[in-house]
């Protein structure tokens, strides 16, 4: 049953006999639109439960495990702007093995960030074979459409694997809006 349709039975409206139409107040019609945009639909597939045509794009993060309080608030602020994230530190569950999740998460992923630091670049950690991974599924990827984005969580060198891609620096005052518009205009 879909939410209107919960909704609509929790105050009591019943719809009317062929054609399907309901009698709804002027907020309630603001309701049901606002909810129809907010869900990427209209208001007749909110209605009658189909799926939006729109995905949501989703976002894999790579890191280095010392910047996960870093990582962490991008995160959290990114799942609050409404962004599909997959984070190992909120995705994985106990008993999966982690190594085959994280390889079908970043193969269904649209969209890498590479979280880069002075920790990133120490010779050791699965976040290189993650790198490895993304740079091999960004091969296959048409040249018109981004697939990783190097975001710098501090001044640091970049990976030679990464330096031909554009990076963006989260350290800077304006750091996090370029990376939500890169994901934004990823998105269309």
């Amino acid at each position: 049953m879909s939410i209107l349709k919960r909704i609509l039975k929790l105050i009591g409206i019943r719809p009317k006999p062929y054609p399907r139409t309901y009698e709804l107040s002027e907020s309630l019609q603001v309701t049901l639109k606002t909810l129809a945009e907010h869900e990427g639909c209209s208001e007749g597939e909110l209605i009658y439960s189909v799926p939006p045509t729109k995905r949501q794009k989703s976002v894999f993060l790579i890191y280095a495990h010392a910047d996960r309080e870093a990582v962490r608030k991008l995160y959290q602020r990114m799942v609050r702007d409404g962004i599909h994230v997959w984070w190992d530190a909120e995705k994985l569950e106990a008993g999966q093995n982690w190594q085959a999740e994280i390889r079908n998460s970043l193969f269904k992923s649209d969209v890498v960030l590479v979280c880069l630091s002075e920790n990133f670049n120490e010779e050791r950690g699965y976040r290189y074979e993650e790198l490895n991974i993304a740079l091999e599924k960004a091969r296959f990827t048409p040249s018109d459409e981004i697939f990783i984005i190097p975001i710098r969580l501090e001044k640091c060198d970049m990976p030679e694997s990464l330096r031909h891609l554009h990076r963006l620096d989260l350290f800077e005052p304006d750091g996090y809006r370029k990376v939500i518009q890169a994901l934004q205009e990823h998105d269309q």
